[in-house]
């Protein structure tokens, strides 16, 4: 399995938003998570007015910088478009989820694509953000033995929350909270080449219709869609690599949100043969009211 990120320096690019990390930052907690991650190889697609790190990141072992302009990137020729789009839910600060902010982290999908035409030797790859390592409880609690392959041929996306019922459209994933986390997910290569044509499609139709739409509405609906297509990771908290320690933990949170889903899609209770293998010991916890 290859890992593969990106960064692209937006503090600047938006003069000085406070509301987004120095690229500083951002490079201090790649280096942090490869001092976790030292047998996957790394593909770094990295801002090309950034390679003033080039001494520091090119020292590390694992991993390959690929230096890339944003200009380069499809979506970002629709900027001027996106500047008119409104927002797709009202409490996002418009001050953190800018249109630039959204080009970036629809692009995760692209810079996947890039990583497996080039690499065709690979065929598993993994998009993990580059900054993941901000918080530090991620730097106490997560290893490298946390992650794995996903199951073949499926995409292994993290759910934060319960999926809402499959009847749903993508207008209601627009106007409602992400279930998906954007941090971590991984796939095979024909699956994630797939993906990056469902998630192009659907942000390009958003920005045409003036609303801006980000990644994790996106992949929330492809899992519901998708369903069972998917690895879904079950886990309530925000970080996707400290889901995959609770479904390995068998944390209790991680079944109520698996039997919230299944509700949710099924209008029933699942049967024991229904419930993943990892949580079939906490079907105790279907004795809680909801």
């Amino acid at each position: 399995m290859l890992l593969v990120t990106g960064f692209f320096d937006l503090y600047i690019r938006e003069n000085n938003n406070i509301y987004k990390r120095d690229s500083k930052t951002y490079i201090d907690n790649f280096i942090n998570l490869t001092s976790i991650i030292k047998n996957y190889k790394i593909i770094v697609y990295l801002d090309n007015t950034l390679i003033s790190y080039n001494n520091i990141l090119s020292k590390i072992k694992n991993v390959e910088i690929k230096y890339i302009s944003i200009n380069n990137l499809p979506l970002y020729k629709y900027l001027k478009k996106i500047y008119e789009c409104n927002l797709c839910q009202p409490y996002f600060n418009i001050n953190k989820y800018t249109p630039l902010y959204s080009i970036i982290v629809n692009s995760k999908f692209y810079l996947l694509k890039l990583a497996i035409e080039e690499y065709k030797n690979e065929s598993c790859f993994s998009w993990i953000d580059f900054g993941c390592m901000y918080y530090n409880y991620l730097r106490k609690y997560f290893n490298e033995n946390d992650i794995e392959p996903p199951i073949k041929y499926k995409i292994r996306l993290c759910i934060k929350d319960e999926l809402y019922s499959n009847d749903k459209n993508i207008e209601y994933y627009f106007n409602n909270t992400p279930k998906v986390s954007g941090v971590f997910f991984s796939g095979y290569s024909e699956q994630l080449l797939d993906l990056y044509n469902f998630v192009n499609k659907i942000y390009l139709y958003f920005i045409n219709t003036k609303r801006l739409i980000f990644e994790e509405h996106i992949l929330g609906y492809y899992a519901s869609i998708n369903y069972n297509n998917c690895q879904i990771i079950f886990g309530s908290n925000f970080e996707a690599l400290l889901n995959i320690k609770k479904i390995k933990n068998n944390n209790s949170d991680t079944y109520i949100i698996f039997l919230k889903t299944f509700r949710n899609r099924n209008n029933r209770d699942p049967e024991i043969n229904e419930i993943p293998e990892g949580l079939k010991h906490l079907t105790f916890m279907n004795n809680f009211k909801y």
